[in-house]
């Protein structure tokens, strides 16, 4: 027999042997070809990334480089930029219009996620083996491609009580008109509502796609054991989706954070200061209080601040993971 061969184990079908023998030869091949990458390749790698590199310079450590120095001045839109060290920094954190946008932006993003969590979670599962899911899910993805801003000046002129076709129906059912946007006590509510309205889509397709990755075996399996729905969903399904639970509070808490457009277009951070979230108040520094540097030291202090809430997130995932695994 040749060097090199191998040789059939007992009882082995011929099959299995060719097929154990192509295998041996082949993992020969790659051990030859394949080892520590050479200078060349290391090169050509670095050529290829080059590209990538240069734009995230450019578009991301460029200006995040620029934004820490406008922090550490205080810089008014129009003139020379005066250091300030780190005073602007003390000045926001020392600001109460700051901690109170902070605080406005926690009742946005709060009952947002939520509702967007349970609304969307089940309309997924509701549509699951909906004979007209497909055209469902498109019409409720729809607002999602809408912009904030479109969808905060589209729904201002719904909501006006002389001309919004809103109160317009109210009235014809007899109902009470509300100004939905002009009192504290219902513009925040109403921008929470919103916000859900344009996003459920994304969680019920993050969702859906999180239940069609679950194996049918599975499902098949904890079912024969007498798994009715309602416990298949509490010790299958619900587990299995934890993680992109958390990618989906994340990614809302991110995107609701960045936002102007649609509470800018849509009360102003108005009546007041009740709807004055953490990007208007950026706004409103960079613009009424003609301050560069104090509007940027805002924003990475802000930007700290929701690193510090994805580390949390990522933890708590973690956290969830290792006791399941603990339980299994």
């Amino acid at each position: 027999m040749a060097v090199g061969s191998v040789m059939p184990r007992a009882g082995d079908h011929p099959a299995r042997g060719t097929a154990r023998a192509m295998a041996t030869k082949a993992s020969g091949r790659w051990g030859k070809q394949t080892g520590k990458p050479s200078r060349r390749d290391h090169r050509a790698a670095l050529f290829l990334a080059l590209p990538a590199a240069i734009v995230a310079i450019g578009v991301i450590v460029a200006p995040l480089f620029y934004a820490l120095w406008l922090s550490l001045h205080r810089t008014p839109l129009v003139g020379g930029s005066v250091y300030a060290g780190f005073s602007e920094y003390s000045q926001v954190l020392h600001s109460g219009a700051f901690w109170a946008s902070i605080g406005v932006t926690a009742e946005v993003a709060v009952p947002t996620i939520i509702v967007e969590l349970i609304l969307g979670t089940t309309l997924a599962l509701l549509l699951q083996n909906l004979r007209w899911a497909g055209t469902i899910r498109l019409l409720l993805i729809v607002p999602i491609l809408l912009s904030p801003a479109i969808v905060g000046a589209d729904w201002s002129v719904m909501l006006n009580r002389s001309t919004g076709i809103i109160n317009y129906f109210l009235g014809v059912f007899h109902l009470p008109q509300e100004s939905f946007t002009a009192t504290a006590s219902t513009a925040l509510p109403t921008v929470d509502a919103i916000y859900a309205w344009q996003n459920v889509g994304f969680t019920l397709l993050v969702i859906t796609a999180g239940l069609a990755s679950v194996s049918q075996e599975l499902v098949d399996a904890i079912t024969v054991d007498g798994a009715n729905y309602i416990q298949r969903l509490r010790f299958l399904l619900l587990p299995l989706l934890g993680p992109l639970f958390a990618i989906i509070i994340f990614w809302r808490f991110v995107t609701l954070v960045e936002d102007y457009g649609l509470v800018g277009l849509l009360t102003g951070g108005g009546p007041g200061t009740s709807t004055t979230t953490a990007t208007l108040y950026l706004y409103n520094q960079l613009t009424a209080g003609d301050n560069v540097g104090l509007a940027s030291a805002a924003a990475i202090i802000i930007a700290l601040m929701t690193i510090i809430v994805g580390m949390v997130l990522a933890r708590i995932a973690l956290l969830n993971k290792q006791l399941r695994e603990r339980g299994t």
